[in-house]
């Protein structure tokens, strides 16, 4: 949980309250995970089992057309993996978001799915966004990434295709 004085930016109102920001987990199945990164595949092998909640909100957070808007947003998630066997791994997660600020009112949701064998995965996800005002959109994204080093050193690239544009996705993820 946090408190914060805001952000700068030009558009925010001088009249915002503290900025408030909170997650709960819950590991029903499997380790609590700790430290500082969070990884939604923990490439340790065991079956897991998290169910998550997440607040965002600020009062008077920024100024639109001259009136003070509140930011809220509130998302409830779920984590999972399962070992299908001493090399393969079946990863699943979900999550639904519900969004009110000054750059976007609506939902959005998505479920991915993950095959990893040994330290290449494979990968499938379905995004939704749903906004009070303008057409829902509906995406799926397909990806491949190699663990070289557990969540310390991974690359991967993903492509992207539906009503949003398309679009290739390479990364490399490393920790120091």
């Amino acid at each position: 949980m946090g408190f914060f004085d805001g952000y700068e930016n030009t558009d925010k109102s001088r009249d915002a309250n503290l900025r408030i920001t909170g997650r709960i987990d819950l590991a029903v199945l499997g380790d609590v995970p700790t430290g500082w990164f969070y990884a939604q595949d923990p490439v340790n092998d065991q079956t897991y089992l998290y169910l998550g909640a997440g607040i965002d909100h600020q009062d008077k957070a920024t100024v639109v057309a001259g009136q003070s808007r509140d930011n809220a947003a509130w998302v409830v998630d779920m984590q999972s993996g399962f070992r299908l066997t001493p090399i393969m791994h079946l990863v699943l997660n979900g999550a639904w978001y519900d969004w009110d600020n000054s750059k976007y009112n609506g939902e959005a949701a998505f479920f991915e799915s993950g095959l990893r064998f040994d330290k290449m995965m494979g990968t499938l996800k379905y995004t939704r966004q749903n906004p009070d005002v303008g057409a829902t959109l509906d995406d799926f994204t397909v990806g491949f990434q190699y663990n070289l080093k557990g969540n310390d050193l991974k690359g991967g690239i993903e492509y992207r295709w539906g009503d949003s544009s398309d679009w290739w996705l390479v990364g490399l993820q490393f920790m120091i």
